[in-house]
């Protein structure tokens, strides 16, 4: 290469060096390294020119947090979260760039306000009842070392327990809390009436749970034992048994944005006991 060339191409890698330079500044002078953004409101990032492109996506629609990126303008960028359902910030890392250059700038969302119960459909007509099933209470084998007929007692609702439980399809304990915030709402459960399901007040926390309460009652069963001889004994509870399906509808008041959430409650209350063998009880 001659002389002429070289410095040719030397004053041309230094001019655009210089207008590099020079495009950056306009491009982005003074630009923040992070930029809060409240649900709501909109939040406009301004650019010296309009020689850029957004390298970032434009709409993020995530299951607890929702938001826009849009050029409104040549020189404008405007961010609108509508839901951040997170109890702290949500870091996202925004970018945009140019032939040169690529500059981020980290948008931190600051929660919004949470979900609210509207309402609670249950299936009535794909319910399930039954009122005589069978399940085990206990028992053990009874020795009697004595010379003499002995009585033994057992509790056969020892260990009964009515069992009040929600669960729900494809939720994590975690959800909750977040969606709908705390303390957690309450929804009505059904209460069982002679075998038929009621709504009359009696409510459970929105939240995948199982409640249970002991039945023991402090009822004994008395029995004999022959002298020198081992009687096995089998206690079996009666159970009413109960589940629906049902659909819980929610609103979020700051977003206009809707939810449903599928879930099923199920109940079991041992009400009676089946002593086996029956020929032992002492009336």
């Amino acid at each position: 290469m001659n002389k002429g060339r070289f410095y040719l191409f030397a004053c041309w890698l230094l001019l655009t060096a210089c207008n590099s330079g020079i495009f950056i500044e306009e491009f982005a002078p003074g630009m923040p390294a992070e930029v809060t953004v409240q649900c709501g409101k909109p939040t406009v990032i301004h650019f010296a020119n309009d020689d850029w492109e957004l390298r970032s996506g434009t709409r993020y629609d995530y299951d607890l947090v929702k938001f826009t990126i849009e050029r409104t303008a040549p020189t404008e960028l405007t961010i609108l979260a509508t839901e951040c359902l997170y109890d702290e910030p949500y870091d996202f890392q925004l970018e945009v760039e140019n032939a040169y250059v690529t500059k981020s700038i980290n948008l931190r969302i600051e929660p919004g306000a949470k979900y609210q119960v509207d309402s609670v459909a249950y299936d009535w007509g794909n319910d399930y009842y039954e009122s005589d099933k069978i399940m085990p209470g206990g028992g053990a084998n009874y020795t009697n070392q004595g010379r003499e007929p002995a009585v033994f007692g057992i509790y056969p609702f020892h260990s009964a327990e009515l069992i009040e439980q929600l669960s729900f399809s494809d939720t994590s304990l975690d959800y909750f809390p977040l969606v709908f915030g705390n303390p957690l709402p309450q929804i009505v459960v059904p209460e069982l009436v002679d075998g038929e399901p009621v709504l009359r007040g009696h409510s459970m926390t929105l939240l995948p749970s199982t409640f249970t309460r002991s039945l023991d009652d402090g009822t004994i069963v008395r029995f004999k034992v022959e002298a020198g001889e081992t009687l096995p004994v089998k206690v079996w509870l009666y159970c009413e048994e109960y589940h629906v399906s049902f659909t819980v509808y929610a609103s979020n008041t700051q977003s206009g944005s809707k939810r449903t959430i599928s879930g099923e409650y199920r109940y079991r209350r041992p009400y009676d006991y089946l002593f086996i063998p029956q020929n032992a009880i002492i009336p």
